[in-house]
């Protein structure tokens, strides 16, 4: 938190010096002073409205620092209190029918921001706002919860706040069954971040939910369940005995990846098993016909040495990043550069991305990172690297770069989708081959995200299966890429 709003108020704009900021934010009626404001930027204290006031001082999009530092004061241990209350947060004045109906008719426009639904989430869910009909709310979260899964950068940081603290509210069991509703679509494309955001709150119907999805035949609705119930563990979520549920799926799941000798859903669900509290681990393990996968090696930061490859690629990576500004903090830039890279825990790179999403020079950490994964990263880095990357609104054209088009087939998988979220469309021939090839999913992500008319083929394509034409009609139901950027959508 305090490394984020000190990075943005060096680098937004030209940067600002700390009183700047300060006299900007008492002008529009932010009371705060020097002391406070160190206070924050050094992390002792958490004041949402100075956030929500840097955000507007330095120029930046409406929740664009806001939401990460949310994020990661939920998801993390140790993460200080929001010290002011709901309507102080989210701007002052009384919480009345004037400023929800305000707040709701944002989110009505055709062309809402993240920014706009975190505040009306923020808004209906502060205690002493006077509530919000369910029966007008359930129909705006199936189009959140739809929004979610085509947003990037801080489009989607933005949107999965909203959605989760909605979650978290009087209001979670709306959210429960909007994303019911749209994983029960049988040709739905987008299911991890709709599940993963319920579990943010991870009651007996999450993990029930969970264990349905276990089972579902599509591989898609497994690796939702699988990251949902990773991150209720790395939280410590969920009775000890709400885990119980999970024993018999689990076991069934395994095995069924087991028997098709597929190593990366063993991998996966290895992680799920090992994850889980002792009592339910042990009574899985019994019953597995093969040891769960070992925890992939990790390296912890006490460990990380100028003798550690990895480690020191980091550091050469944040200097990259730094020295055109000159920036501070290097040895936590490099942190985030390392978990981003490297670690494996979902939670951990999930949140070094969104902090580096939000700060003004992510443009450089994205080209940066790319550079790297392109010309010097071994080739199990590279494809982490550029999957990663997709998720922090990669600039136009930056999957073009001809070590990319050489690459193998999974090269031209993660340069699809890196293509797609820069907003431009993928060439026909590589869609093709993606489809040819095993990465079907891909190849109509990437399509879909752009809206390109090589869906309609696909879609009355006689040689390919009805879920393959059923995904293709999907995605032509939608409008595609949220990145909440100046012109179409």
């Amino acid at each position: 938190m305090a490394w984020l709003l000190r990075m943005a108020r060096l680098t937004a704009g030209g940067g600002h010096s700390q009183a700047a900021v300060g006299t900007a934010l008492r002008a529009t009626g932010v009371r705060t002073h020097a002391r406070l404001m160190s206070e924050v930027e050094n992390g002792k204290v958490r004041h949402g409205r100075i956030i929500d006031g840097y955000e507007r001082a330095l120029g930046l999009r409406e929740g664009q620092l806001r939401a990460p530092v949310d994020v990661l004061c939920r998801t993390l241990p140790g993460g200080p209190p929001d010290r002011d209350d709901a309507s102080r947060a989210i701007g002052g004045g009384h919480l009345g029918v004037e400023e929800i109906s305000e707040r709701g008719e944002r989110v009505r426009h055709p062309r809402r921001s993240g920014g706009a639904w975190l505040s009306w989430a923020r808004a209906i869910t502060a205690p002493e706002a006077r509530g919000f009909p369910t029966w007008v709310a359930a129909p705006w979260l199936d189009e959140l919860v739809d929004e979610l899964g085509r947003s990037v950068g801080t489009a989607y940081v933005t949107r999965y706040e909203a959605l989760s603290l909605l979650r978290t509210s009087p209001y979670g069991h709306l959210v429960l069954e909007a994303a019911r509703r749209a994983v029960a679509d049988p040709h739905a494309q987008v299911l991890v971040d709709t599940v993963s955001a319920t579990a943010d709150r991870p009651t007996p119907e999450v993990l029930r939910w969970a264990a349905e999805l276990l089972a579902d035949h599509r591989p898609m609705a497994v690796r939702a369940a699988s990251h949902a119930l990773l991150d209720v563990a790395a939280t410590g979520g969920g009775e000890p005995e709400h885990w119980d549920l999970l024993v018999d799926p689990l076991v069934a799941a395994y095995e069924r990846a087991v028997a098709r000798a597929d190593a990366g859903w063993h991998h996966t669900l290895s992680g799920v098993v090992t994850s889980l509290p002792e009592r339910q681990a042990q009574a899985v393990t019994a019953r597995l016909s093969r040891p769960p996968a070992p925890a992939a090696s990790r390296v912890a930061l006490g460990e990380r040495t100028q003798a550690d490859r990895r480690w020191r690629t980091a550091t050469e990576l944040a200097e990259r990043v730094a020295e055109p500004d000159n920036l501070p903090d290097r040895p936590l830039l490099a942190r985030l550069l390392f978990e981003v890279i490297h670690d494996q825990r979902p939670r951990h790179h999930f949140t070094a991305t969104m902090l580096l999403v939000a700060v003004p020079f992510a443009h450089r950490v994205v080209e940066v990172l790319h550079d790297h994964a392109v010309r010097e990263a071994s080739d199990r880095d590279r494809h982490t690297i550029l999957f990663r990357l997709a998720q922090m609104a990669p600039s136009p054209g930056l999957g073009t770069m001809p070590a990319l088009a050489a690459g193998d087939v999974a090269d031209l998988s993660a340069r699809a989708v890196l293509l797609a979220h820069g907003g431009q469309r993928v060439e026909r021939e590589v869609l093709d081959v993606l489809m040819a090839r095993g990465h079907r999913r891909r190849a109509l992500y990437a399509a879909g995200m752009t809206q390109d008319p090589w869906l309609d083929k696909v879609a009355h394509a006689d040689e390919y299966p009805d879920e393959v034409r059923g995904a293709a009609r999907w995605w032509q139901e939608r409008d595609g890429l949220v990145d909440d950027l100046p012109g179409p959508r």
